[in-house]
């Protein structure tokens, strides 16, 4: 159970740009709120901070890229279907 604790705050400080600010602004307090035990907060209280920004940054970049595709899909899709209602009016 504590790994998973862990691994969620991870994923919301690695997804959440606003936890991620309150994190770096104030690591113990908001490490504590999360339920993390004492030593996974010393642990995230001496993080990499340049890292963990880098590493929300790129999965940021990979969120987007994977929405792209189908924005494109969806477009295309849309306008055949617009060309099908021109044609049968």
């Amino acid at each position: 159970m504590k790994s998973l604790t862990l691994e969620f705050f991870l994923a919301r400080l690695y997804t959440d740009e606003t936890v991620l600010r309150h994190f770096l602004e104030n690591p113990q307090e908001h490490a504590t709120q999360a339920g993390l035990d004492d030593a996974d907060i010393a642990a995230l209280i001496y993080i990499d901070r340049v890292g963990l920004r880098m590493a929300a940054m790129s999965y940021a970049r990979k969120r987007e890229q994977h929405r792209r595709p189908r924005r494109l899909i969806y477009q295309m899709l849309s306008n055949w279907l617009k060309t099908l209602l021109k044609q049968s009016s």
